[in-house]
């Protein structure tokens, strides 16, 4: 067993085109943590400005807004709150950034196959 290897999940939130989907993440912690953050991942792609696809999740707490004082739980929530309201400052999935940027309608679409 180990403890440094998790795998968490969340919710897809409601009204959005993630709502009703159950989304799959490994968590990876460094032998700093906590005052270096999670890896954190979704196991499959999703279609967001913020996911590549490769899964990589770009959100700032993950990165230069790390605090040792947050949780699994504050990251997990924050997750969600990225896949409510994307950054659109920073993209890895320039075409959903793209989209959803010029036809909000047609990006919802696609993401929630």
């Amino acid at each position: 067993m180990n403890i440094t290897h998790w795998t968490g999940y969340i919710d897809g939130p409601e009204e959005t085109p993630f709502v009703g989907g159950r989304f799959y993440l490994n968590i990876d912690f460094p032998a700093a943590f906590p005052f270096k953050p999670s890896h954190i991942r979704f196991i499959r792609p999703i279609y967001h400005p913020n996911i590549s696809t490769k899964c990589e999740i770009y959100l700032d707490i993950l990165y230069s807004q790390w605090s040792p004082a947050l949780s699994i739980r504050a990251l997990l929530i924050s997750l969600c709150s990225l896949l409510i309201d994307p950054n659109v400052e920073y993209g890895l999935n320039r075409n959903a950034l793209k989209l959803y940027q010029i036809d909000k309608q047609k990006y919802e679409e696609i993401a929630r196959e």
